[in-house]
């Protein structure tokens, strides 16, 4: 069967409840069927954000006859998703616990337990949440790979030396690796931080 035929006899997904946005590197696009305009968008450091149909637990993408079904734009969709992950943030099944010491004995947010714990670095409050735990508005984020997510002071760049080796040491065997350069949280989003 051809990869067109196949794609084809996907089931098409008419339920928005189910939907969220998902980060996945980059080169995952080349293996995925053509998404319509404004489906994907990019995150930065090699990472991309595409919406997903959460299948139990498994994941499959959401393409234009899923939108149409769904009588949602992408915009909506995304709107959406958005919405879909901050409840599935705020029942805890993305798990997330602070520890007061870290290396260099500053605090972090671990955030696991679920395969969207990585995408909850789009949580629209995520910046006030850490800022309030951390007690810093000056934030870093590591998505090692999809089921972790670590939250941190961005300090200095000895500090952030020191979560990054913490960091690859315990994060590097997840299963969907992302990448280990880091993210910024700013007051107009999510960015690369650039050392």
């Amino acid at each position: 069967m051809s990869s067109a035929q196949s794609a084809r006899s996907v089931e098409v997904i008419s339920d928005p409840e189910h939907i969220y946005p998902y980060v996945v590197p980059v080169e995952y696009l080349s293996h995925q069927p053509k998404a319509p305009s404004g489906l994907t968008r990019e995150l930065g450091n090699g990472l991309s954000v595409v919406l997903v149909h959460d299948l139990n637990g498994l994941v499959r993408n959401v393409l234009g006859e899923d939108l149409a079904a769904m009588k949602l734009t992408p915009a909506q969709a995304y709107e959406r998703a958005l919405k879909n992950l901050n409840k599935l943030a705020e029942s805890g099944e993305i798990k997330m616990q602070v520890f007061q010491k870290g290396p260099s004995g500053q605090p972090f947010i671990l955030t696991g337990g679920h395969w969207a714990a990585a995408t909850a670095i789009l949580l629209p409050k995520l910046r006030e949440i850490a800022a309030g735990a951390l007690k810093t508005d000056s934030i870093c984020v590591s998505i090692p790979h999809r089921e972790a997510m670590l939250i941190f002071p961005k300090g200095d760049a000895k500090s952030r030396q020191a979560f990054l080796t913490l960091i690859q040491e315990k994060e590097d065997s997840g299963r969907k690796p992302l990448t280990f350069l880091l993210f910024e949280l700013t007051a107009d989003g999510v960015i690369e931080l650039r050392e």
